[in-house]
């Protein structure tokens, strides 16, 4: 597993998830706890945005590469994997401008279509580079974006400490390392991008993943929303430092987890995987129930330390509910695993749905407290649904 930590991709999967957590002894320590919340809500609203720009699309194009024989066909191919994105680019901008016109949403919200569309021009250039083993290329494009974000970040919050102003830095470093690597991808065909058969192909593949996304991303965008609603922004910033100590920096393992053991299954087989799994699991809920019984032994030291404010520390149960929804998630993969193995992302959906129902259900007519409602009965759920859909096909 040692040997592994030394591969590009992994090191580039930590790096962008790191980032949020190196910056968030700088952030707090900027940024007042209230201008915390306001970025929490934004990026959640973002995120939800994006999952409908990329619709898929980052996906799927690594898997139809794979189907290309020629270099004009790789052109062709990741120029089509565009169609997707730039159409519905095109009509999300429409949207948010007449939401804001409209005072639905504030105007910063517009912004929320560009970085969703630069930040699938930047995982499309890195799927070609996986497709085509180019891990230094890899490495190098996401080390810059991380750099470029960290960066900018800084610059932006000295001079302007809002939510606003770091949302606008994320989106513009993007575009920066795009812009950069321009030419680390095939060429762009744009008669590719707007040809209906792309559009239509890439939809197929990607829409029951891009549904169960946009469920997810809809719901974390409505407990920020509903936390930011009923307790304030300074509360809804707590929250979002929480689940970058408690919860981001922790599911590091289960990305290390998830390309450690599927680089193994690859090589040695089906074999490997029906033998070792189960001992994957084990170890990796065994680290992730050590970190909760550290964290929650140490929660306000910890808290203190890394924000320097004894503020973000109450004596509350969000950070049971953070870990036990992370531990919940370890164990979906087996699940979750076999359901794409067997090409049924259908049901995949289906569970996501059922078990965000589920938590939509206790907190408004059970009167359920938000996090348990919409971080762990869904993931409780979804390990419950996506066992059912493995064995009983609809």
């Amino acid at each position: 597993m040692i040997s592994k930590l030394k591969n590009p991709y992994l090191i580039s999967q930590i790096a962008s998830s790191g980032i949020s957590i190196l910056l968030l002894p700088i952030v707090t320590r900027i940024m007042p706890q209230d201008e915390v919340g306001n970025y929490a809500e934004i990026m959640s609203f973002a995120f939800f945005v994006s999952v409908f720009i990329k619709f898929g699309s980052h996906q799927a194009v690594l898997v139809f590469l794979n189907e290309t024989k020629e270099k004009i066909d790789e052109s062709r191919e990741f120029s089509g994997s565009f169609a997707i994105p730039f159409i519905n680019f095109l009509i999300t901008s429409v949207v948010l401008i007449i939401l804001a016109a409209s005072s639905i949403t504030p105007w910063i919200y517009l912004i929320a279509g560009p970085y969703a569309l630069v930040d699938v021009l930047h995982a499309n250039r890195l799927n070609y580079f996986r497709y085509k083993d180019f891990k230094l290329r890899y490495l190098c494009n996401t080390l810059t974006a991380s750099f470029m974000v960290f960066a900018l970040t800084i610059l932006s919050l000295i001079s302007f400490p809002t939510g606003e102003s770091r949302f606008i830095a994320v989106v513009v470093s993007f575009a920066i390392v795009n812009i950069i690597f321009y030419r680390q991808a095939p060429r762009i065909i744009p008669a590719q991008i707007f040809k209906k058969d792309n559009y239509l192909k890439y939809m197929n593949f990607g829409v029951w993943l891009a549904l169960m996304w946009l469920v997810a991303e809809f719901f974390n965008w409505f407990i920020i929303k509903q936390i930011s609603k009923d307790l304030g922004l300074a509360l809804t910033g707590r929250f979002s430092v929480m689940k970058t100590i408690f919860y981001q920096s922790p599911s590091i393992f289960i990305i290390i987890f998830d390309l450690v053991f599927i680089d193994k299954y690859y090589k040695k087989g089906q074999i490997f995987y029906r033998q070792y799994i189960s001992k994957y699991l084990i170890a990796l809920v065994a680290i992730l129930l050590t970190g909760w019984i550290f964290s929650i032994s140490f929660e306000r030291q910890i808290l203190i330390f890394i924000s320097g404010d004894e503020n973000y520390f109450r004596d509350d149960f969000w950070l049971n509910v953070i870990f036990a929804t992370l531990i919940c998630r370890a164990l979906i993969f087996k699940p979750l695993y076999d359901h794409y193995r067997s090409k049924q992302t259908r049901y995949v959906f289906y569970s996501y749905f059922l078990s965000y129902l589920a938590g939509f259900t206790a907190y408004n007519f059970f009167h359920f407290e938000i996090t348990i409602s919409f971080l762990l009965i869904p993931m409780f759920c979804l390990n419950i649904f996506l066992r059912f859909f493995k064995h009983v096909k609809i």
